[in-house]
């Protein structure tokens, strides 16, 4: 939901996949604490398949993952840092403050890895149900 949030705050249409150059912007107006190269490192990572487009899943995805790189750890506290302070419905005792991401313990970062699955899972299951309202739409005008 905060990465979906983020993106509707920060993107002219949050639906769509965004090239290297909106996801770069999108991460300047939501302060992210990287450098430019570094936004467009990250977004190769994002962007697995080599699309050239990444969508708010990829950023999940990417999100998601263990790296044993502590600059690609850095960077996805980065963003995950940048993320939580975009959100307009952050809580005023929310986890994560601007600076919090250098001491994040493990359990509070385990923490937010739940959160996105939960969310992810969100995500996957409303994909489903069109999926299947599409599928039943198809079959009534056979």
């Amino acid at each position: 939901e905060q990465i979906a949030n983020a993106f509707e705050q920060h993107l002219p249409s949050p639906e769509d996949d965004i090239d290297v150059e909106e996801f770069v912007l999108a991460l300047k107006s939501m302060k992210c604490d990287l450098e430019e190269a570094e936004m467009r490192k990250l977004f190769k990572y994002a962007d697995a398949e080599g699309e050239g487009y990444v969508s708010q899943e990829d950023v999940c995805t990417f999100l998601l993952k263990e790296y044993s790189s502590v600059e690609l750890q850095r960077m996805k506290r980065s963003l995950l840092a940048a993320i939580m302070e975009a959100d307009p419905n952050k809580r005023g005792s929310s986890l994560i403050k601007t600076g919090d991401e250098t001491r994040w313990s493990q359990a509070e970062i385990s923490h937010m890895e739940e959160q996105m699955k939960e969310a992810l899972f969100g995500l996957a299951t409303k994909m489903e149900v069109t999926a299947i309202k599409e599928e039943v739409e198809k079959s009534k005008h056979k």
